[in-house]
């Protein structure tokens, strides 16, 4: 049973392409062939029947798509579907069904669709067991020639949701950003109005600024001792076309993994470096805001901006406010905010109760919520006067 008691927008009909290339057919086993793409470039083709899965494999292995159930998946679907659009940011480690659940109801039973830059297509039972799609798939980008490719591209206009699995998000970035499919996953969204959602890395690259991680994961306590930290310098980078307007018209930073790798610090030097005058992200007297996500815990983003928090976890929504106040930013310098920084947290819950009345939401358009919230101070690369998790319970740095 798909729960669609959420926050959200307008649906949007979704017409599908009729052109497919031609794929094999076999009544048993597993059979192989070669087919042309609308372009004339060639993919190579294989039906294993007797697990039920459809592979394809792009020209010279640039991508891997596996897709349940076979049947259908060797046909087009020549329904109309009223999707929702809408964002699941997602913070690692176990996944949260609800926010399956949420994108599978806003597909109005069409093909879900998983992303990823390596690994298997483990998502595939996981999803097709909660019911409400019509196939899912797992597409793999094994290189940046396949972010071009006619079938891969086919396979994103295709979809009613899209999700992108944890891994590298230096890796997403480069194999998707100034491509064919970047312009086809903001299509996804603006026009074909399909949910986006992603964890960890997935999660990662939709902000209006993306940490990419590229050099290492920067650490805390480092980043704040010095906020040109190796693992830093180098690594924020602008967005991609697939961020929500929400996220962007806000200027937002993700983060994921969040409290358990105490990563409060860091996210607040990812807002030092945006809003700093001299890296020339944006003026330092603008506002700019950071999201992090727990793990084990989702953030719901619908149409309207309103987002919900699921999971056994927290969503942190800061923002850290411009002006001319002290702030010491620079190379081999402890980080110095004289602005303060203001927190809302926000705590999710399982769908173990589906009438509970507790859920904390979130208004992006006001950046103000019902969750909790407070603030602190950052001064010679320490968090001071507050809680950086906001618990009274936590010992914050000193």
């Amino acid at each position: 049973e798909i729960l669609e008691s959420f926050p959200g927008g307008i649906g949007h009909r979704h017409v599908r392409p009729t052109s497919r290339p031609q794929k094999s057919s076999s009544g048993g086993g597993v059979s192989t062939s070669t087919a042309s793409s609308t372009n004339g470039s060639k993919i190579n083709v294989s039906d294993k029947q007797e697990n039920g899965v459809f592979h394809e494999s792009g020209n010279d292995g640039i991508f891997d798509y596996y897709c349940i159930p076979s049947h259908e998946c060797k046909r087009p679907d020549e329904d109309t579907r009223n999707t929702m659009g809408g964002t699941v940011l997602m913070g690692g480690g176990s996944d949260v069904d609800a926010a399956f659940k949420w994108q599978l109801s806003r597909s109005d039973g069409g093909d879900f669709l998983v992303l990823r830059e390596s690994g298997t297509d483990a998502y595939n039972e996981y999803i097709k067991a909660f019911g409400g799609a019509r196939t899912v798939a797992t597409l793999i980008l094994n290189s940046r020639d396949a972010a071009n490719d006619p079938s891969v591209l086919r396979y994103v206009q295709e979809a009613e949701a899209i999700f992108f699995a944890g891994g590298d998000q230096s890796k997403y970035i480069d194999r998707i950003a100034g491509t064919a499919l970047e312009a086809e996953l903001e299509a996804s969204r603006a026009v074909r109005n399909v949910s986006i959602g992603g964890t960890s890395a997935g999660c990662a690259i939709q902000g209006d600024y993306i940490y990419t991680g590229q050099y290492g994961s920067a650490i805390s306590s480092e980043a704040l001792e010095d906020p040109y930290d190796e693992n830093i310098n180098g690594s924020i980078v602008p967005k991609m076309s697939l961020v929500d307007t929400h996220l962007e018209s806000q200027t937002v930073v993700t983060d994921t993994h969040f409290k358990v790798r105490d990563r409060m610090g860091r996210l607040v030097v990812f807002l030092a470096r945006i809003q700093n005058k001299y890296d020339g992200y944006i003026p330092n007297d603008a506002d700019v805001r950071g999201i992090g996500v727990d793990q084990e815990t989702a953030l719901l983003i619908g149409n309207d901006g309103v987002a919900t928090v699921v999971g056994d976890g927290t969503a942190y929504m800061c923002t850290l406010k411009g002006g001319d106040g002290e702030r010491v930013c620079s190379t081999h310098a402890p980080l110095t905010i004289g602005n303060t920084v203001a927190c809302e947290r926000l705590t999710g819950r399982s769908f173990d109760n589906p009438e509970a009345k507790d859920l904390d939401t979130f208004d992006l358009n006001l950046w103000k919520g019902s969750g909790l919230s407070y603030t602190f101070k950052v001064e010679k690369g320490k968090i001071r006067d507050g809680n950086p998790y906001g618990n009274e319970d936590d010992v914050s740095e000193e």
